[in-house]
This record gives C-alpha cells, sequence and structure tokens, in this order.
C-alpha cells in the first residue's frame, strides 16, 4: 500500500490543474493483493484493507466495485468495511441466493459539474469460487441482471459508467448486447495498462493493479454521446506532464536545500537528474501542440471527446502527508499482529536451502563481497524500519520465501535471514553434497532481480549497473 500517498499527491496535483471536477473511481481489486491467502496471513491482510479504505476515504473516491480479490477473506469482511467506506461498494450481480437482491448496491448516480453520471458495479461470474457456501450468496451472469439495470439508470443519467471486473474480451460482449453504456472501467484478470478502445460507441479502459500508476481520463461530454479523440484533451495530457515534472524538480530542489537530501541518497539523485534531463524535452512537445491545436480548424462540436494518460506513481513523487500517516500507522498495526511462527533459528527452512555460510566453505571471496552488500542486511531494513513482521515484505528479504510460507520468515535459520546466495543462484543443499554432479545457476538473469526490484520498490534500478556493484569475484576461492 506504499503507492497509496503518491496517487493522494498526484490527485491532489490534479485537481489543482483541472479546470473541471474530478470523479474518482476503481474498478475492484482493491483490498487484497491474493485472491486465496494462508490463514495466518488473513488478520494481518483484514488490517492493511482497513487501511486502504480509510486512505481511499481521504482521497474523495465516489465508488469501487467489486471483484473476486474484494471477496479474500469472506463477504462479511466486506460487509463490515462497508461500515466505514465513505464512498459506495458496487456489484449489480452479486447477490442473496434466496431472494436474488443485491447484497450491496447495484449503482449510484451523482453530479459532477453540471452532469448526471450514473455508476454501476458488476463482478466477474469466477469470484463465486471465493463465496463461502454459508454466506447465502452467489453471482448472477450478467445476462440476467445487466440490460435491466442499466435500462433503469440510463433514464435518469446523461452517462453511464460500468466498473467492471470482466475480461475485455467479456466486456465487448457486453456492450455489444446491453445497449446505454458509455463507458466502462475494467479491472479484468491479469489486468494490465490498455489503451482506450471503442466497441459499440462505448469506450473501454484498463490499468494495471496495485497502484504503480495512476490513470486519468479527460471528458468532454456531448449530448449525442458519440465519442472521437480529442487534440485539446492530449494538450491537458502533456500539460499535466509538464506541470508534474516541474513540480517534482522544485520539489527535490526544496530538499536538497533544507537538509542535502540529493548529496545522501545517490537514487533521488539520478532520479533529479532524469527529470532535469526530461524536462527541455517536455516543454518543446507542449509548445509544438499548443501550436497544432491553435490551427485545429474546430467549427461546431458534435461528438463528445476523451483524452487518456496513465501517471507513473514513483518512488521520487512526493508523498501526502496525511495518507502517508495513514500509510505508516497501519503498516505498524499490522506488523504487529504477527507472532513468530517458531522460535528464531529452529529449522523451519525449505530442505533444498543450506544458507550462505555453506556456500562460504568454498566461495569464501564471494561471500566476503557479499556480506559488505546490502542483501546481507536486507532483513535487518525491515526491522529497523518497524516492519520486521510485515508478511507483505518478508518474502523479498530473506532467502527462499519468494512463493508462500511467509509466517515462518522469523523462524528460518540464522543464515537465511537475509537475501543470501540462494536467493539467486537458487536452492543449494544438493549441491553443498556433490558439486560436481549438482550444478547451480552461475549467471542469473535480470528476471531473477525483477521478481522484487519492481517500480514502487525501486525506481532505480537498472541491471546492467546493479550486476557489477553486486556481481561475484570470479573463481571457486
Amino acid at each position: 500500500m506504499g503507492g497509496l500517498s503518491k496517487k493522494a499527491y498526484s490527485l491532489e496535483l490534479l485537481g489543482k490543474q483541472s479546470k473541471a471536477p474530478l470523479l474518482l473511481l476503481d474498478s475492484g481489486g482493491l483490498l487484497f493483493t491474493q485472491e486465496k491467502l494462508q490463514s495466518s496471513r488473513a488478520t494481518q491482510a483484514r488490517i492493511t484493507a482497513e487501511g486502504i479504505v480509510e486512505a481511499y476515504n481521504f482521497m474523495g473516491y465516489k465508488a469501487v466495485g467489486i471483484a473476486s480479490a474484494d471477496l479474500t477473506t469472506g463477504i462479511d469482511f466486506l460487509k463490515d468495511i462497508r461500515s466505514r467506506s465513505k464512498f459506495a461498494w458496487l456489484s449489480a450481480n452479486l447477490v442473496q441466493a434466496d431472494s436474488r437482491k443485491p447484497i450491496f448496491q447495484d449503482g449510484i448516480q451523482v453530479e459532477v459539474g453540471k452532469l448526471k453520471i450514473a455508476i454501476i458495479g458488476l463482478t466477474e461470474e469466477r469470484a463465486g469460487q471465493f463465496l463461502d457456501k454459508n454466506d447465502g450468496a452467489m453471482i448472477l451472469p450478467w445476462q440476467e441482471v445487466l440490460p435491466g439495470v442499466i435500462s433503469r439508470f440510463a433514464r435518469q443519467a446523461d452517462l453511464v459508467i460500468l466498473l467492471s471486473s470482466y475480461s475485455q474480451a467479456d466486456n465487448k460482449k457486453i456492450v455489444a448486447q446491453v445497449p446505454g453504456i458509455n463507458l466502462i472501467l475494467q479491472a479484468g484478470p491479469g489486468a494490465k495498462n490498455l489503451m482506450p478502445e471503442l466497441a459499440n460507441n462505448s469506450l473501454l479502459l484498463q490499468i494495471a493493479p496495485r497502484g504503480k500508476q495512476q490513470g486519468v481520463l479527460d471528458v468532454f461530454w456531448h449530448h449525442s454521446k458519440i465519442w472521437q479523440p480529442d487534440q485539446n484533451a492530449e494538450l491537458l495530457a502533456k500539460e499535466g506532464d509538464v506541470d508534474r515534472t516541474r513540480q517534482q524538480i522544485e520539489n527535490f530542489d526544496r530538499q536538497e536545500k533544507a537538509t542535502g537530501y540529493l548529496g545522501k541518497n545517490p537514487a533521488a539523485q539520478k532520479a533529479y537528474e532524469f527529470l532535469k534531463e526530461q524536462m527541455p524535452n517536455q516543454e518543446k512537445e507542449l509548445a509544438s501542440l499548443r501550436k497544432t491545436v491553435e490551427t485545429m480548424q474546430t467549427g461546431p462540436r458534435e461528438k463528445a471527446r476523451y483524452g487518456n494518460r496513465f501517471i507513473d506513481l514513483e518512488k521520487s513523487l512526493p508523498d501526502q502527508p496525511e495518507v502517508l500517516a495513514i500509510v505508516q500507522k497501519t503498516k505498524q498495526q499490522a506488523n504487529l499482529v504477527v507472532s513468530k511462527a517458531a522460535p528464531a533459528g529452529t529449522a523451519q527452512e525449505k530442505p533444498s536451502y543450506s544458507g550462505w555460510r555453506a556456500c562460504a566453505t568454498c566461495h569464501q571471496q564471494q561471500a566476503d563481497k557479499w556480506e559488505k552488500s546490502r542483501h546481507a542486511d536486507a532483513l535487518r531494513t525491515l526491522i529497523t524500519k518497524g516492519q520486521g513482521r510485515n508478511l507483505d515484505c518478508l518474502p523479498c528479504h530473506v532467502t527462499s520465501l519468494l512463493t508462500g510460507n511467509e509466517p515462518n520468515a522469523l523462524a528460518l535459520a540464522a543464515d537465511l535471514q537475509q537475501v543470501g546466495c540462494e536467493a539467486c543462484h537458487g536452492p543449494g543443499r544438493q549441491h553443498v553434497s556433490g558439486p560436481d554432479k549438482w550444478h547451480l545457476t552461475r549467471n542469473p538473469g535480470e528476471e531473477v532481480c525483477l521478481r522484487c526490484h519492481q517500480p514502487g520498490h525501486d525506481d532505480s534500478f537498472e541491471f546492467k549497473s546493479k550486476l557489477e556493484q553486486l556481481g561475484c569475484p570470479s573463481g571457486l576461492h
């Protein structure tokens, strides 16, 4: 949830820049990172979900669709958290099994400027597998419920938005069969950033999950309800890009003047230099686009226009203070609820791992260099931040836990409680017992690093330069 404070800052900046009001929506999959959780992780996951809702309340979201990942810890938890949500949870087809009535609101109508906008939620049917048989709930096919719901809301609305957790292929079927949907915001399985696509005069949009980017759609609505791309919207997007870059540079300048921040943080210095390099190009592109728009033969407008953009929520982006406080408080609460699964140092590690000390018996030169690296103190960095028991963070700070069993992280043997040799080269117990017979990955590829060094965790990661810093010396001894 670390990106929430960046998102909040970005939204505040958008609010100041925009000449039109903002409408904040989320298509779903908001609360949990996984659709299935070990019971030992559920309590911490619920605390994190409550913190996310508190942050969304502060930011002023109007509605969130319900997707399968929102049902991870049961429908009762979602009902409970709804009572603390200042925004609406929407699903037209998540219903009570006996009455077939929606358990949550099927949709809402809001006024944004002079527009009456209907917002409707739709939950993909595969989410039904995450409902407990005792919940008394079921997910109906969209064909049974959506035509009637859209018809009811469309009669009173200028613009109809559907928050759908179905796939894009399914959403295209929906707009082919159900008239009256002007815009679909998708949160389908395996969601990624997709540029807007028109299907049956409905605009389909999608943004990647987990808050690494913010999607912004500039809408200039027209009563014809017919869409077309708009260069004026593109101009607004480019102006926003330039303003954000300028704001980030000014923020770095203030921090450097006050505390010498850049001199103490090489990654921040690199980000600052990159922004400074980009600024002239962005300003040149903006000037060119302004000239193009000014010379356009506009004439009377007969269609609704739109412009789409994605904003990277990079680590270099400033944090919104109130939301940052919510994030920090939530992480502290989540960290406190996790107790050790067993006393530290007991033999709970996976049997295929041997630990870095076993590697050092033959590879002392490499171990000496590794001990001076940040990988050797990876777990300590969490502990010093008060996050040493945060199950969302632990997999990238210890050896052998990238795929589950996080509650036992603190019960690992001492020489696995860091990012050791085997985190990159693979499990080494067989290699230790027979090095001539069992070989490890000698030169791990970039994909190994990217399991943890992802945007949001490490904006400055560049494989070649990092490998030069960390790469083990050649030779066995």
